[in-house]
């Protein structure tokens, strides 16, 4: 969920994208650690 002043499609993709390609690591799981970062992951509290 992205909450914005106006609803404006291009540049929410900029920031996102821009968000993206910001972040870097030397493995892909650092890489996802740092994703994980930006923002809430749906399952992320999940418990079985």
């Amino acid at each position: 969920m992205a909450v914005v002043d106006k609803w404006d499609p291009y540049q929410i993709r900029v920031f996102i994208k821009w968000l993206f390609t910001e972040v870097e690591g030397r493995e892909w799981n650092e890489v996802g650690e740092r994703l994980s970062r930006l923002g809430y992951w749906e399952f992320e509290a999940y418990e079985s």
